[in-house]
């Protein structure tokens, strides 16, 4: 008799188990505030794919578009400041930085119920002076006056 009963008891039990936790979940609402985690996009104007490091250091959860023109850099500490350095694959351009700033930081829409942190910037490399070249000294004259031989 006791084991029809502890059976039936831990039946409702289970049967009701998924309801109290269904009613906790849907009464919690955390403020978007309490969230220190966000997203940096940057987008670059004139070359593609470029290397990127966040504080001096590469970021592993880095994703880049099809087209290598933006990369975002997830789950980054929106309450601090931050240097986002880019090194451009392609020669003849600079290195860039942008410096995020936690006021920076904008509340977006991702669908209906959730919100993200996000900050969007833009970087545009400046091309390298290019160097001039030096000229090339005048040949050596022998005493005699003759000139000698430019060795490769």
């Amino acid at each position: 008799m006791k084991s029809i009963a502890v059976s039936i008891a831990l039946s409702l039990f289970a049967c009701l188990m998924p309801f109290s936790v269904h009613a906790q979940s849907a009464g919690e609402e955390v403020a978007p505030e309490l969230f220190e985690l966000g997203e940096i996009q940057v987008k670059f104007t004139n070359t593609d794919y470029p290397s990127v490091r966040l504080d001096g250091e590469s970021w592993e959860e880095t994703e880049y578009t099809q087209d290598g023109r933006r990369v975002s850099l997830h789950r980054v500490n929106r309450m601090s400041q931050h240097v986002v350095k880019a090194i451009p694959n392609v020669p003849g351009f600079e290195e860039a930085e942008v410096v995020i700033e936690p006021a920076d930081w904008k509340l977006v829409k991702v669908n209906k119920l959730d919100r993200a942190w996000k900050v969007e910037k833009s970087l545009t490399f400046k091309k390298k002076p290019v160097e001039p070249k030096k000229p090339a000294p005048p040949p050596a004259e022998d005493e005699a006056g003759a000139v000698a031989p430019e060795v490769p």
